[in-house]
């Protein structure tokens, strides 16, 4: 894909001298052109920038508004200024401001500007290329943490597979890019539970009353995760986001202070929408009937992530399901597959619960399973609904009623 780099002037004839200077530049970049800050940030919403070129004096808003908001809304495009307008006091607001990349004075060569041009995408290409290795350094870190853990206790870490689906396409229907400080938040939202004592926990699955301390110690659960995990390089942001998911909009809610509203983390407020959401479905038995009960509870959540989830999750006008809908197969436990989610649990013959449903399994799940299978009897199917694509990593063995066979990725 070329790199999509993006000129704004209000001067028409200095756009045209650019597209007539830059043409031997057309088959290596993506280049528009456009003649106010308004209309590139609309062109930006559904075209992405790698870099954008701005002139400093423009009607209604000036290059250095222009890049501030495009810092806000796409922090990864690299930003030139490029102007006549040669005081100092320019060049630093630019700078200070505009948080630029390169400052450059009219007239300005071609050469000049294509140097800066290719400097400016190579400087996209480190930014992205170190934000990516993040991202799947950590969501891998944590992904092994999570499958480690829900061997301890499989309920605490069900749904999360669900959950983060959901919390894409809500974040789809809002119109903004997928994070992934939320989608590691949505995975370590239930991490403070490990921290529970064990009569507590028995208690939560049993549908038990709490006493008034245990409830306290319920309720801390979000501040417990959030120490867990906030001294974590580049987690700051997802354990304020934990600590934040269960406070209602209205100010209401854990944890007791004065922030509401927008000063909550946008993330957070959709988590507590995912949360709720997804514990009155299970009470409710549909996701109809848990978006009533949120509806009336309103206060509690951000009217705009409410709606967009409802869009993005509910039936549309003419009774159509706009979540996916994913047709669940029964499949013999030994044939299980990395990747595919359980719809029903899975337990021992005696009813121990080995497995959620909700859970999407790991590779670790499978190897598990398969060593307690050893050990105990389960029920030798279950319901899963299997992703698309090409299909996850198999057991090296299986054990069958013919005893341990070899299995290859084609066998069903």
């Amino acid at each position: 894909m070329k790199p999509a780099i993006l000129f704004v002037d209000d001067e028409l004839n200095i756009l045209l001298g650019l597209q007539r200077n830059l043409r031997n530049k057309r088959d290596e970049w993506d280049m528009a052109f456009l003649e106010s800050g308004d209309s590139a940030l609309e062109h930006m919403a559904t075209h992405p920038s790698d870099v954008v070129v701005t002139d400093m004096r423009m009607p209604g808003m000036d290059g250095i508004q222009f890049l501030q908001e495009v810092m806000a809304r796409s922090p990864d495009t690299v930003r030139i200024m490029l102007t006549g307008n040669t005081d100092q006091e320019t060049a630093i607001n630019a700078i200070n401001n505009g948080n630029i990349f390169s400052f450059h004075n009219k007239p300005c060569s071609t050469e000049e500007l294509s140097q800066a041009i290719e400097k400016a995408i190579r400087q996209h290409q480190l930014i992205t290329a170190e934000r990516t290795l993040l991202e799947r350094t950590l969501a891998g870190s944590v992904k092994v943490l999570i499958d480690v853990l829900s061997i301890l206790d499989p309920d605490a870490f069900s749904n999360r597979g669900v959950i983060q689906e959901r919390a894409h396409s809500i974040t789809e229907a809002l119109g903004d890019s997928r994070s992934w400080e939320l989608n590691i938040a949505v995975m370590l939202s239930t991490i403070g539970q490990i921290a529970l004592p064990s009569e507590i926990v028995s208690k939560l699955q049993g549908g038990r009353e709490l006493s008034d301390s245990e409830k306290d110690i319920v309720t801390r659960v979000p501040e417990v995760g959030r120490n867990l995990i906030a001294n974590i390089p580049r987690l700051k942001k997802v354990s304020e986001i934990i600590y934040y998911q269960n406070k209602g909009f209205d100010g209401s809610g854990f944890p007791d202070d004065d922030v509401a509203g927008d000063a909550i983390l946008q993330e957070a407020r959709l988590l507590k929408i995912l949360n709720d959401l997804t514990e009155a479905e299970a009470r409710e038995g549909t996701i109809e009937a848990a978006f009533a009960v949120l509806e009336t509870y309103s206060s509690l959540y951000d009217p705009e992530i409410l709606a967009a989830a409802r869009s993005a999750l509910l039936l549309d006008e003419d009774g159509k399901s706009q979540e996916p809908i994913k047709q669940s197969i029964e499949v013999q436990t030994y044939l299980l597959r990395e990747g595919d989610l359980l719809v029903s649990d899975i337990k021992t013959t005696e009813g121990t619960l080995l497995l959620a449903a909700g859970s999407e399994l790991t590779q670790m799940d499978i190897e598990r399973l398969y060593n307690k299978q050893e050990i105990v009897q389960t029920d030798p199917t279950v319901q899963v609904v299997r992703p698309e694509g090409p299909p996850g990593k198999l057991s090296l063995t299986r054990k069958t009623e013919a005893d341990y066979v070899q299995v290859d990725h084609n066998e069903e």
